[in-house]
């Protein structure tokens, strides 16, 4: 019996597909190189990765902001102001003010006072004062005291009292500032022309002491070599200097001998200080004779008015 022939090869009886063989260059003629494949799709791949990566990790941010609890700062505690003083009054002397007051019996405990004059401040008292001395007021004049009660944090309260310093002489003034000097002429000898009869000069007060009333020093403002020392005596100043020029002989300055006088007439507070505002008194001059002139003499009243401000 004759043998079959052999299965196909391929599987349902298919023939098995022919190999490709790989095509030939022509003869003479380089073969071309293998093409590259493009990247891109990697690096769009990566990019995304990491978009995801990113989105997710702040979702999971957001979503634990939303469910954390805020940190809130306890609220310090409120601290009560402290009472304002009660029935405060004042008891004015000439040149002092005492303040008195009771403390509050409400709010919390002060830790000081602060005292002001007018609106401004003048000084400060220990939380357990009840009175304080204010050596700076000038007489005769209105003020407004000001007692404020400071808490531990600053808050305040305060309380008010108005009162009038007493009237003093105006020797308790001190003789200060510059004064425009009206001189009167009473009498004159021994000069040949005199010139005017009545006439005005600046004079300048200077004490010599840090709290006046004292000596103190007249310049002339007009005639400069006339610088007097003054001696102070209640409210009287006198002193005498010699000074040259005030007389001249051939045209010589002549030296002259002159003594003044002053009584303080008037007093007031200016810019909140105690200081004489008017004066009167006498001035003389003499000159023995000199330089083949004659011995010369006169004699003035005078009175000066403050420059104020």
């Amino acid at each position: 019996m004759d043998e079959l022939p052999p299965p196909p090869g391929g599987p349902q009886g298919l023939p098995a597909s022919p190999s490709v063989a790989p095509p030939q260059s022509a003869p003479g003629r380089p073969s071309a190189p293998p093409r590259r494949r493009s990247r891109w799709p990697i690096v769009l791949i990566v990019v995304g990765a990491v978009i995801v990566v990113l989105a997710a990790a702040f979702a999971t941010t957001n979503a634990s902001s939303d469910t954390a609890t805020p940190s809130v700062a306890a609220p310090s505690p409120t601290v009560a102001p402290p009472g304002a003083p009660s029935n405060v009054h004042a008891a004015a002397g000439a040149f002092q003010v005492v303040i008195r007051w009771h403390a509050a019996s409400s709010g919390s405990a002060p830790t000081r006072y602060d005292i002001r004059r007018n609106g401004n401040f003048v000084g400060q008292a220990k939380a357990s004062a009840t009175s304080f001395t204010d050596k700076d007021p000038v007489p005769g004049t209105h003020y407004t005291y000001t007692v404020t009660a400071v808490g531990t944090d600053e808050q305040r309260s305060a309380a008010s009292v108005s009162v009038t310093t007493k009237a003093a002489p105006p020797g308790t003034a001190p003789l200060v500032g510059t004064f425009n000097v009206r001189l009167h002429n009473t009498s004159n000898s021994g000069f040949s022309s005199f010139g005017k009869t009545d006439f005005s000069n600046g004079w300048r007060f200077q004490p010599q002491w840090n709290e006046p009333p004292c000596n103190t020093h007249l310049r002339n403002i007009n005639a400069k070599k006339m610088i007097v020392p003054l001696k102070q005596n209640g409210g009287s100043y006198s002193g005498s200097a010699s000074v040259p020029g005030l007389v001249t002989c051939q045209g010589h300055d002549v030296t002259t001998s002159v003594t003044v006088t002053i009584h303080a007439t008037r007093a007031d507070a200016v810019r909140d200080a105690w200081r004489v505002t008017k004066f009167a008194g006498t001035m003389t001059q003499s000159a023995s004779a000199q330089l083949g002139c004659t011995s010369s003499s006169a004699s003035f009243t005078l009175t000066g008015t403050s420059l104020k401000g």
